[in-house]
């Protein structure tokens, strides 16, 4: 499913748009243009799956773009837009002052659990993955765990696979000046 037409919020200065997704050899691209919709000055993208998802391995393989006031990420998702509680796992890229990942879950409990990684700006392909069990969750690049967070207050509903690309002129604290 591409999300077009609408932004997750105030805090969102782009607008979600089927424009800003293509698929070329074989290659899904994200981005995030200057192409003014509806109310933003900005267009950016996001796709999700149609599908729910419980505990297993999720995988992807990307080029993380960084920028300032920008995030790219890969995450699951359930919550009010499909009359659920909120459950998220998250791998979430910001440049706020140099290039970071930031792995987090939530759940309706309340329960958030951030953690921040340095990354390289190198522009190579990269595969990030995330386990979900019952009671743990682990993250990885290449293979390699970068974290591992254990509880009886994890995410336990199914839920739907998302990759995005958005920017914020308001959340300065968290992800820099677009």
């Amino acid at each position: 499913f591409i999300s077009s037409g609408w932004a997750n919020g105030d805090h969102q200065s782009c607008l979600w748009h089927r424009d800003r997704v293509a698929i070329n050899d074989g290659v899904l691209a994200l981005s995030l243009t200057a192409d003014a919709k509806e109310d933003r000055d900005l267009s950016c993208a996001e796709i999700q799956t149609n599908a729910r998802f419980g505990y297993g391995t999720f995988e992807v393989r990307m080029n993380v773009p960084y920028a300032t006031g920008m995030n790219a990420n890969m995450f699951t998702f359930i919550g009010a837009p499909q009359d659920r509680p909120h459950n998220e796992i998250d791998f979430g890229f910001i440049n706020r002052q140099s290039p970071t990942l930031q792995t987090n879950f939530h759940t309706a409990q309340g329960s958030e659990n951030t953690d921040l990684t340095a990354m390289p700006d190198d522009g190579a392909y990269r595969i990030y993955s995330f386990i979900w069990e019952p009671d743990r969750i682990r993250w990885f690049i290449d293979g390699d765990l970068i974290r591992e967070t254990t509880g009886a207050d994890l995410p336990n509903e199914p839920q739907k696979l998302y990759l995005s690309l958005w920017s914020t002129e308001t959340l300065k604290d968290w992800m820099g000046v677009f």
